[in-house]
């Protein structure tokens, strides 16, 4: 009985032993792959919202550069309906775009600003807009959009300066949900859980197939050495 029990105890351990190295592999494959798909599926998402926005940064400079020789009214009706068709994209894209004007930049006789209606100022972090009205560039950063409705979304913002003729300097920001990103993650990340469960299933079921072959002869010698001890035959 004693040595059915070792016998029994070795078994208990391979098992053992091969499912806790089945778990580890697989959370480390796991993990590496999770993490290599967010990345991906992230930063292609921002590198083509920055084609987008520079995109449309470049259209609109050169929209208001050739509505420099209007007349004020003919001008501000072109502002007016660039605002108002940034508004009308947002809900199509889902690109939200807000205009401010730049204090020292910009000129008394047209200010203009344009901010989506639900959308929370603090989205926009104090310490970007500083970085954008003392840069050049195109900047960008990852935050958190907030609504006025209680909605908060994972996103990532873009950010320059644009000049508006007769009128000034303004900071212009595209801001971008990653929501729908996120969300394909989670379904890889439950997607990858699974097929990790059942690999440590299937792995546990292999052991123990195993285990039997090997150990059932071993204990069949060892009940027929025992006899011969014994002096049974």
């Amino acid at each position: 009985i004693s040595k059915l029990r070792i016998k029994q105890s070795l078994s208990l351990k391979v098992l053992v032993t091969n499912i806790v190295f089945a778990i580890f592999i697989a959370a480390i494959i796991g993990i590496f792959v999770q993490n290599r798909v967010a990345s991906t599926v992230i930063n292609e998402k921002i590198s083509i919202s920055k084609v987008e926005a520079a995109g449309a940064l470049y259209s609109a400079q050169r929209y208001f550069e050739l509505a420099r020789f209007k007349g004020d009214k003919e001008l501000d009706k072109v502002i007016q309906d660039f605002i108002a068709l940034s508004r009308e994209d947002g809900f199509f894209s889902g690109r939200e775009t807000v205009i401010f004007p730049i204090p020292n930049l910009t000129k008394n006789q047209s200010i203009y600003q344009t901010v989506p209606t639900l959308l929370v100022l603090d989205s926009i972090p104090e310490n970007f807009r500083k970085q954008v009205t003392k840069n050049e560039d195109v900047l960008n950063e990852r935050i958190s959009i907030s609504y006025s409705d209680g909605k908060d979304f994972p996103g990532f913002i873009i950010g320059t300066k644009l000049n508006i003729p007769r009128s000034g300097t303004y900071e212009i920001y595209y801001l971008f949900k990653l929501d729908a990103q996120y969300k394909s993650i989670e379904n890889i990340t439950w997607t990858l859980v699974l097929t990790a469960f059942l690999l440590i299933i299937l792995i546990t079921i292999s052991t123990k197939f195993v285990i039997r072959q090997v150990v059932s002869p071993v204990q069949a010698a060892a009940a027929v050495a025992e006899k011969f001890t014994q002096g049974d035959f």
